[in-house]
């Protein structure tokens, strides 16, 4: 073959497409294991398996776990918790915790009141008078997954309970949690949020102008505008400015809550111009915090002759 032939020869074999694989290697290439944290209950159902059926990874896999776990993950599992359990034998909670070992130390956390720390050694000392020796450690770490059970949407009780004691011993978030059993984190991030929703209720339209007129002014400048707002605090001022500043709306106009002085003035507007040309743009000018779009989406969301009429 000549030179020539052989750079034909090898073009068309650049132009060939690769042979594709089938579908089933594609996806066990491809394909991601969800892995999920063991619990309790499946480490304590993975030592009892091992005593009874020996390290048959297989025959376990199939008949304890019903395929949730695979063979690897389950000796993986096993030679580290014999690793743990060499190391200090009582440290760990994993011998299958009975309800009234949780009972019982859920009584005795109670009965030290609410401090910053508990004294673990001294509930580990009356645990251990009626239950088997568990060490200060080990009682801790078992309050921290007791106490981080209750999660969802907070009641208008705990609210309450958690703007009194933050006004009376102010963030000690790990006395709280022992109150509430809520997690510590969750319980900093729900007492932001209450923050931030009692100073939008209270921000009043007299405000809005004003940190508008500040922002034609001097910008953005978070110094003066602190200036202005001494009893405000420093989050929802940025918050406020951040959509006040942002580039599809105007920041004159005010885009949070209504105020009943914006639904009073509305009102008058939508009955001194019905039927006329120009209706939402001649009631945002005489509403003025608000745009022609807004004004319209709020009337029609409640019905113009509900609104207009009471």
């Amino acid at each position: 073959m000549t030179s020539l032939s052989l750079l034909r020869a090898s073009k068309r074999l650049h132009r060939l497409k690769p042979r594709s694989l089938p579908t089933n290697t594609h996806r066990q290439l491809h394909s991601r294991r969800t892995t999920l944290l063991w619990t309790e209950e499946e480490l304590v159902k993975l030592i009892r398996a091992v005593k009874d059926h020996g390290c048959e990874w297989k025959y376990i896999q199939d008949n304890v776990f019903h395929g949730t776990r695979s063979s690897r993950q389950l000796s993986r599992k096993y030679d580290l918790w014999e690793k743990r359990l060499e190391s200090n034998p009582i440290l760990f909670w994993y011998s299958a915790a009975s309800p009234a070992e949780d009972e019982a130390l859920k009584e005795l956390v109670q009965q030290q009141g609410v401090k910053t720390r508990l004294p673990w050694t001294i509930i580990a000392e009356k645990f251990s008078k009626n239950f088997p020796e568990r060490l200060p450690e080990t009682l801790a770490d078992r309050w921290r997954r007791l106490s981080a059970n209750k999660r969802g949407k907070y009641s208008e009780k705990e609210d309450q309970l958690i703007r009194e004691f933050c006004k009376e011993h102010g963030g000690s978030w790990a006395r709280l949690s022992a109150i509430l059993n809520r997690p510590q984190r969750s319980l900093r991030a729900h007492y932001a949020d209450l923050q931030l929703k009692e100073e939008r209720e209270s921000w009043s339209l007299d405000e809005h102008y004003k940190i508008c007129a500040i922002l034609r002014e001097h910008g953005p400048i978070m110094d003066k505008i602190e200036e202005a707002f001494p009893h405000r605090s420093k989050p929802y001022l940025k918050l406020l400015v951040k959509k006040l500043l942002n580039k599809k709306c105007k920041y004159e106009y005010n885009r949070g809550s209504w105020f009943p002085a914006e639904v009073k003035a509305l009102k008058e507007a939508c009955r001194k111009y019905t039927g006329t040309k120009g209706l939402w743009r001649k009631v945002s000018a005489a509403v003025e915090s608000r745009g022609d779009a807004q004004c319209m989406r709020y009337v029609i969301a409640r019905g113009w002759n509900n609104f207009v009429n009471t």
